[in-house]
């Protein structure tokens, strides 16, 4: 039963013990019940959070990662390949919830997957496929398919298989409506690239045809900018000082108007960074970036920890709470510890393509984790993106939810209460609505609200930023003096629900109840960053309205559940 549809992202990528780049399937994603406008709706979705500028570098950087490795794996059939984990969460996501919209479908995350390596259409299909183009995220294509025979189709032409174009508009109240709704739909895509059939016939070459015999290499390259008259001059010269010492001179030009931006990608050349450089690139930051400037982007740079350390001391940023330290191949895990030992106030680290193993990353954060406990609110690595099975770390914040029986979970390695705060509001919201009776709240819906980083206020929740899969395991730290913070919800259509703000210490303390005025409160005084008065009133108030619906459990007795959620194994179902 149900309307089934399939999504699948490709992108240009090169394959292992290959030499040349072309589209392949990096994700696939099965979707019971999406047909008419709800395909429209989710590719509106996903573009646009594929356009947020934080998501749309996480994303490329995975595809980067990629790149030469793709189907090295050579897994057996009974083993789903996902090369890009965060990119298919990002999509998926947004084709099975929408809590501004109180839309929800699907069960979890890990209940759709498909393998990447599969056909097209060899899901379990009634109503077609959406396919995206993710090679460049800010600049995506996209397009849906109803048969091979077709080829790829435009929202529009989707859509009007379902509902015939009207010359005139409706005159019945409810069949205008569906008019004027369905034209809205295709219109939040129109300007958004489509994809060509060369795209599917490269990344399905058995499947579909394509129109020309050009190759996709001259029809995609892309045109490189040609250097400046500035930039092939200034460039030896570096490349020479560095070489030699000689490095006064440079240092003086640095001030000189263009000099510092056109050294800049001329030093993020250099692997490793030779220590004679240091004195130059100090300078080139402090000039390319004022002392109040909140973000420092050292990305591309092959700095070791130590001269990681001494940029940030000589930068004097007053007050730093972004530093990107992606793509360097010479930094260890120490490189965290010096970092917010230098910016304990720092918000977001991110730690893309570096030389971090995803176990280095796993046992700090289990070893230390008061390490996590600050300003700190994001930590951007791969390790975060994992699927379930493949993650190893302890869990600081876990959401427990018994939904009519079935068990769910959703656990966090760092967090900010801001952050859960808005999360828990974002939730309940849809269920103080009054429209919500048939809401249906799944895994999914915890983990998509739980997976959104805090957002400034006005900033819709379709706009968010998302740094980090929540886990469906809850792996609690076992020193008993690790204590882990817990919202559990009970929730059914037909009886009371019933909520808890809890902690425990350890992997068998007992568990504390609290209020969420409390709940706040013995976190500040664990460490963690207070959470501004506005947004504690804003969920309070969404309690308020629940009163009669939900009750606030305040003695362990009661929250059993969460007790047997916390020990079962399972991901997913009855505990």
């Amino acid at each position: 039963m149900g309307q089934r549809h399939q999504i699948f992202l490709v992108a240009r990528v090169v394959a292992h013990g290959e030499n040349a780049a072309r589209y392949r399937c990096v994700g696939a994603y099965h979707h019971q019940w999406c047909y008419g406008r709800l395909p429209l709706m989710g590719a509106r979705r996903f573009i646009t959070l594929l356009k947020q500028k934080d998501n749309a570098k996480i994303v490329k950087a995975e595809i980067d990662a990629i790149q030469g490795q793709y189907g090295k794996e050579n897994l057996p059939r009974n083993v789903d390949y996902v090369p890009c984990p965060y990119s298919l969460f990002l999509v998926s996501s947004a084709f099975c919830i929408d809590l501004e919209n109180n839309y929800a479908s699907g069960v979890t995350f890990q209940h759709a997957i498909l393998d990447a390596r599969m056909g097209s259409f060899d899901g379990d299909n009634n109503d077609g496929i959406t396919v995206f183009d993710i090679t460049d995220p800010t600049n995506p294509a996209y397009c849906h398919v109803r048969s091979r025979r077709k080829g790829p189709l435009s929202g529009e032409e989707y859509v009007r298989a379902y509902y015939s174009q009207h010359t005139e508009l409706p005159q019945n109240p409810q069949a205008l409506a569906e008019e004027l709704d369905v034209r809205a739909k295709i219109d939040a895509l129109r300007g958004e690239r489509l994809m060509t059939i060369n795209v599917l016939a490269e990344a399905w070459p058995e499947e579909y045809q394509a129109e020309n015999a050009q190759p996709m290499d001259e029809e995609q390259k892309p045109r490189q900018p040609l250097p400046t008259l500035v930039e092939l001059t200034l460039g030896p010269a570096v490349e020479h000082g560095l070489k030699t010492g000689e490095l006064e001179m440079l240092q003086d030009m640095v001030w000189h108007p263009g000099k510092a931006g056109a050294m800049w990608p001329v030093l993020q050349q250099q692997n490793p960074f030779p220590e004679v450089g240091m004195p130059l690139l100090i300078e080139v930051v402090q000039q390319q970036v004022p002392t109040t400037a909140t973000e420092l982007d050292l990305s591309g740079f092959s700095l070791s920890n130590q001269q990681i350390l001494t940029v940030l001391e000589q930068s004097k940023i007053d007050d730093l709470q972004l530093l990107d330290l992606s793509h360097n191949p010479n930094i260890s895990v120490d490189v965290i510890r010096l970092v917010l030992g230098q910016y304990p106030n720092l918000r977001r680290l991110i730690l893309l393509g570096t030389s971090i193993a995803n176990h280095d990353l796993s046992q700090m954060l289990s070893a230390e984790p008061a390490l996590f406990r600050s300003s700190l609110q994001e930590l951007v690595h791969p390790l975060l993106f994992a699927i379930d099975g493949e993650s190893n770390y302890p869990s600081a914040f876990v959401y427990v939810g018994l939904h009519d029986h079935n068990l769910v979970k959703a656990s966090l390695p760092i967090f900010s209460p801001s952050a859960v705060v808005q999360n828990i509001t974002d939730m309940m919201s849809v269920l103080a609505d009054s429209d919500s009776f048939y809401f249906q709240m799944n895994g999914w819906v915890a983990q998509a609200a739980f997976s959104s980083s805090y957002r400034q206020e006005g900033l819709p929740w379709g706009e968010r930023r998302i740094s980090c899969l929540p886990s469906f395991h809850s792996k609690l730290p076992q020193d008993p003096k690790v204590r882990t913070w817990i919202f559990a919800l009970q929730w059914s259509l037909y009886q009371e629900a019933k909520y808890a703000f809890l902690s425990r210490d350890g992997a068998d303390g007992p568990l504390t109840p609290y209020d969420l005025r409390g709940f706040l409160a013995a976190m500040e005084q664990e460490g963690r960053a207070r959470v501004a008065e506005a947004s504690v009133k804003k969920l309070e108030e969404i309690f308020v309205r629940l009163k009669d619906r939900a009750k606030h459990l305040m003695d362990e007795a009661s929250v059993a559940f969460v007790s047997k959620g916390l020990a079962s194994t399972r991901s997913y179902g009855y505990p």
